[in-house]
């Protein structure tokens, strides 16, 4: 299924950097001129504010892309537990909906040039007994943006999510492999080139000291991967 034009951006593991990749990429396309608004269809581990889940990455999102979509549009399934989303919508009593997060996405779509859609948690995460991650991106009909953590393991994660989204038949925009601390051991510093040995090609995404984050999105080839995202 084709979607609008857009990219969906998922990981091989939670806590992967997702939310920072996908800030950076909404900074550059809006330092271009582009209207680019995130979509985070579900976020876990929201602290409560007004005696509700407030969405902290859909916030940040917001805020990176500056748009004015209020944040319910953003991220249509706030939960308060830091589970997987089907654990936490269970304990809430709101399951989720795929069909309600599909219009949601339209509505978004409909009304600016480009979605960043950053998924909750790696690939597989289930949403539903009967939907994870994987088949809510194949509905969205947008190439995928891989973020791996470039620390020991990342190969073997790397491979094994690339052949789930090659299972679903979900194009592949790259992978971009994260420093999430300087590199420090041979791993990290070897990763990428094992990866690209594998045939696969690989951007890394620079370690981005705190409040760093505009001039450290310079530093990221988003041309590259903007490129592989429009074959």
């Amino acid at each position: 299924m084709q979607g609008p034009p857009g990219i969906a951006i998922t990981a091989t593991d939670t806590a992967a950097g997702k939310t920072t990749v996908a800030s950076a990429l909404l900074h550059h396309l809006r330092s271009r001129g582009v209207d680019a608004v995130p979509f985070k269809p579900v976020e876990t581990g929201c602290p409560r504010r007004r005696g509700r889940p407030y969405p902290q990455d859909a916030a940040r999102l917001r805020r990176a892309s500056g748009t004015p979509e209020p944040l319910g549009a953003i991220c249509p399934y706030p939960f308060h537990a830091p589970l997987a989303p089907l654990e936490a919508a269970r304990r809430e009593g709101r399951p989720i909906e795929p069909r309600r997060i599909l219009r949601a996405f339209r509505a978004l779509a409909a009304r600016h040039e480009w979605v960043v859609v950053e998924t909750a948690g790696g690939l597989r995460v289930p949403l539903t007994p009967r939907c994870s991650n994987r088949e809510l991106l194949h509905d969205l009909g947008l190439p995928a943006l891989v973020v791996v953590p470039n620390w020991l393991g990342a190969i073997n994660h790397t491979l094994l999510t690339l052949d789930s989204l090659q299972g679903a038949r979900i194009p592949v925009a790259g992978v971009i492999l994260n420093d999430l601390r300087p590199p420090r051991g041979l791993a990290e510093r070897s990763n990428r080139r094992v990866l690209e040995g594998l045939g696969i090609q690989v951007c890394t995404f620079p370690h981005i000291p705190r409040g760093r984050l505009e001039a450290t999105s310079r530093r990221v080839p988003w041309k590259s991967i903007l490129h592989h995202c429009k074959r």
